[in-house]
């Protein structure tokens, strides 16, 4: 079973991951991106789960949205643990 969500649906995406092994694969499409700057919650809670979960994850963000950071700071955190991502 794969899951995915834009925006909103991307941290709910990335926090269903951390929470359960059903999940096969996982695409967070912008996730946190329009909070991340302005919300440390935010920030703290998604890496939590970047930093919890082993689920394959396609992570995509448009250069032109808010920030890339959402996205590019959960890469960092799976890369170090070897979880597949993109």
């Amino acid at each position: 079973m794969g899951i995915m969500g834009w925006s909103f649906g991307g941290m709910v995406t990335m926090f269903a991951i951390s929470r359960s092994a059903a999940f096969r694969v996982a695409v967070d499409q912008a996730g946190g991106a329009l909070t991340w700057s302005g919300n440390p919650s935010v920030r703290e809670a998604l890496t939590t789960a970047a930093q919890t979960t082993n689920t394959p994850v396609l992570l995509m963000v448009a250069i032109s949205d808010r920030t890339t950071e959402s996205v590019t700071t959960l890469a960092r955190h799976l890369q170090a643990r070897n979880v597949p991502h993109r």
